[in-house]
């Protein structure tokens, strides 16, 4: 890498930092007031420190946003006057305006403390500004949308909590879709069914409560520390970037044990140590699992991180599952936990339901498999990283779940996405470039197949997906069958230069200042790429990223 490119490179993580440093700043600035303080004159609120939605994504994209009463507060209807774009509807502190006294009688939830009248079931939140359809709204959990109405889209999740989001505009969901979190639903409007009212989203959540049932309950907490983990303000968090095995199909009476793996991004302040985070069961949290192995740390906590990730780096931890030789499904959920400081659903996330396996085990299906792992020396980011034009030598390994035994030289693994596709990485000890390897030994039902084979990277640098699945001669894709999907079986590559590089959770850096030192401001960093450009102005960066399907990487 030439002396310009580094700086380039380093340029890049400083200005990454100065936008983390932007979103602390903003974080500091972030004031509220305690759970049920209305705004004055606008009614009693609930003081409910309950967090009903834990680990929820906050549901606009963007900051800043701010949570007050779109009637009580400036250009509303029951406001001190002025206009709904003035200054001081767009600041901190928020408010709480659940349980807010309202006209319309038909408005209400059993859970405000003043029943007489109508209450504000939900929270107003208006964007960075008063524009209409300028700001996005999101998902803020995986789920279904259910139901649009003349202004109302709600978001159902699969375990029946309820996301109502009103007066959006450009919607960009339809009835029925499913969607995930932080996907794009709407924008921000002023759609009120041809009544008027400011611009702003009513957002609302609706949950099963101890001897009432289902109703709207307070949303003002999860808000709260959802906005607090999108500023970067929340110590411990984390993103689900994929999972392998989130459904593992099984014969009844073979037994054994099989995998998922969770690849999780560290998006709190704090670092995870083995030791000290875990992933653990929940639903309640540490409930002693039926699907737990020897291997777990105990039957309430499955793995541990197997090294320090810190802040922004990203860690795979695969957990062994038991899997039941009785027919029915099985399911587990998992949250991440400091241990004796914190669940990370109760800051930010992922939600105590967002990590989850389901296993079912039935009569069984002719052809099906189950993967269970690769032995390619990829980093504990479950990254592959090798030379440009190297070859490196690895497998795939599955499990026949299925009832028939798969003949030698009949069953292969193949590449997916689409299925039949000519690999990048095809070496010349493939079968086709098509099919990676064939089985060399007939494979019982229970037993396990090692598919080796040689991967040759290209001479173009980039990061690419291999997606592999099963194919019989006779019985055609698994995929059509009983699995696995066409996508269950993926390998993540990085086709580098050949040189080292930092793996995750290693030191290293643009700052050459020592440990415990400040890297220099991104501004002197930009002083010296000026001179160092000026110098060797035809110098140019050596490494060119890609990202696609190995079909067709793209720049």
């Amino acid at each position: 890498m030439t002396r310009v490119a580094l700086l380039l490179a380093c340029v890049t993580t400083l200005a990454s930092m100065a936008t983390v440093l932007t979103s602390t700043a903003a974080a500091q600035g972030f004031e509220f007031q305690p759970v049920g303080t209305l705004t004055p004159g606008s009614g009693q609120g609930r003081v409910d420190s309950a967090v009903y939605a834990t680990g929820m994504r906050f549901p606009m994209e963007a900051p800043p946003a701010f949570a007050n009463s779109q009637v009580y507060g400036n250009g509303g209807s029951l406001g001190p006057g002025g206009a709904e774009c003035d200054a001081e509807n767009f600041q901190y502190p928020w408010w709480d305006n659940y349980c807010e006294k309202r006209n319309t009688s038909s408005w209400s939830t059993p859970l405000c403390p003043d029943q007489n009248g109508g209450q504000h079931y939900g929270q107003d939140i208006r964007a960075a500004s008063c524009e209409k359809e300028k700001h996005w709204v999101v998902a803020v959990e995986d789920g279904t949308i259910t139901s649009i109405g003349s202004y109302s889209v709600n978001l159902t999740t699969a375990q029946g909590k309820r996301y109502q989001y009103l007066h959006m505009g450009a919607l960009a969901v339809s009835e029925g879709q499913a969607v995930t979190r932080g996907q794009r639903i709407g924008m921000v409007s002023n759609v009120f069914g041809g009544t008027w009212t400011t611009t702003h989203l009513h957002f609302a959540v609706s949950a099963n409560v101890d001897g009432i049932g289902m109703t709207y309950v307070p949303p003002y907490t999860s808000l709260v520390d959802s906005y607090k983990a999108l500023l970067g303000d929340v110590a411990w968090a984390a993103e689900l970037v994929s999972q392998t095995n989130s459904t593992i199909n099984v014969s009844a009476g073979l037994g054994g044990e099989a995998t998922t793996t969770f690849v999780l991004r560290n998006t709190g302040k704090q670092p995870w140590t083995p030791g000290k985070t875990f992933l653990g069961t929940t639903g309640p949290r540490d409930r002693t699992s039926s699907l737990a192995t020897a291997a777990w740390s105990s039957p309430g906590r499955a793995v541990t991180v197997p090294h320090t990730v810190a802040p922004g780096e990203q860690v795979a931890l695969t957990v062994p599952l038991r899997v039941p030789t009785d027919a029915g499904m099985y399911r587990e959920t998992f949250g991440l936990v400091e241990e004796s400081v914190a669940w990370f659903g109760d800051q930010g996330g992922p939600s105590d339901e967002a990590l989850a396996v389901t296993v079912t085990i039935d009569s069984g299906v002719p052809y099906r498999a189950l993967y269970i792992g690769h032995g390619f020396a990829a980093d504990d980011d479950g990254v592959l990283r090798v030379g440009a034009s190297s070859t490196t030598r690895g497998w795939i390994e599955v499990r026949n779940t299925g009832t028939e035994t798969w003949l030698m030289g009949a069953t292969s693994l193949a590449t997916t996405s689409p299925r039949d596709r000519a690999s990048a990485f095809a070496a010349s000890s493939w079968p086709s470039p098509t099919r990676p390897s064939v089985t060399s030994e007939a494979v019982t039902p229970g037993a396990t197949a090692r598919f080796e084979f040689d991967l040759r990277a290209p001479s173009e640098q980039g990061t690419y997906v291999e997606y592999l699945g099963l194919v019989d001669t006779t019985a055609g894709w698994f995929g059509d069958a009983g699995g696995p999907a066409d996508d269950a079986i993926a390998l993540t590559v990085e086709v580098g230069d050949g040189h080292p590089r930092n793996r995750p959770g290693a030191g290293g850096g643009c700052s050459s200042a020592p440990p415990g030192h400040n890297a220099p401001p991104v501004a002197l960093a930009v002083a010296i790429l000026a001179m160092a450009a000026a110098r060797r102005r035809h110098a140019r960066t050596q490494r060119v990223r890609v990202s696609g399907p190995l079909g067709g990487a793209s720049r």
